[in-house]
């Protein structure tokens, strides 16, 4: 038994003085589940090559102060109109405006004054009253003045009176050196061509033919008293004893004596 015993204590002490093995170290490597992504669209291929824009800048012009501004162009009509009176303002109707000449007495005096409606449609006087030569001459449909003047203007005008109380006033461009005194125009039986300045305008104005037709007599001369207003004219014919009112595009006649 004690040599038992002292086998065993020998193995022990051998044991004790042996070194201990390193640890084995071991390596777990977990492998991941596969994992399945649902299908997406293709990507747009995009194009190998990509065009280079050119964007233009167009720079405002400098403004240069005190330089004034273009007005911006205006269309040209196919013909200039020469009216026969200034427009009548708004807010002018029924309205007497403080005029400052001073009317002489007579018939244009007497029957503006008493005319409300007639003052706000020709406006004050722009003239003294003139006495001038005129002619005149009646038509199918309408009647003829000439007059020598414009009142204060020396213009000879002519006035084209149409039935349906329209009128046309225009500047006498007839000259016995340049333009015939005979239209050539041929009419029928009881009716007559005008002619001279009358026959001028009658031939080429289209829309006083037609509206006037063929003359009725010859031109008969007249003493005539005509004065200006700001938007039409007073026109008292000796031979007919009438004061003709242009104003507003249209005429009429009045019985005052003048």
């Amino acid at each position: 038994m004690p040599r038992i015993a002292r086998f065993i204590g020998l193995l022990l002490l051998c044991a004790a003085c042996t070194p201990a093995a390193p640890p084995v170290v071991i390596y777990v490597t977990a492998t991941p589940e596969p994992v399945t992504l649902a299908p997406t669209e293709p990507p747009t291929e995009l194009p190998t090559e990509t065009a280079e824009a050119t964007v233009t800048f167009r720079l405002l012009p400098t403004s240069t102060p005190g330089a004034p501004t273009a007005a911006p162009p205006s269309l040209t009509p196919s013909f200039t109109p020469e009216p026969s009176e200034s427009p009548v303002p708004k807010g002018t109707a029924g309205k007497v405006a403080a005029c400052r000449m001073t009317l002489a007495p007579n018939g244009f005096t007497t029957l503006y004054q008493n005319d409300k409606t007639l003052q706000a449609a020709l406006g004050c006087p722009q003239s003294a009253v003139v006495a001038v030569d005129s002619v005149t001459l009646p038509f199918e449909n309408g009647f003829m003045i000439w007059s020598f003047s414009l009142a204060d203007q020396q213009r000879k005008v002519i006035y084209a009176l149409f039935n349906n109380g329209t009128y046309l006033r225009t500047d006498d461009t007839w000259s016995s050196v340049a333009d015939p005194a005979d239209t050539g125009e041929v009419a029928p039986a009881g009716k007559k061509a005008p002619t001279r300045g009358f026959g001028k305008l009658w031939k080429l104005n289209a829309a006083v033919r037609g509206g006037l037709g063929w003359a009725l007599t010859d031109e008969a001369a007249t003493r005539a008293q005509i004065q200006r207003f700001e938007r039409g004219e007073l026109l008292y014919v000796a031979s007919t004893d009438q004061i003709y009112i242009f104003t507003g595009g249209r005429w009429r006649v009045s019985g005052t004596k003048f």
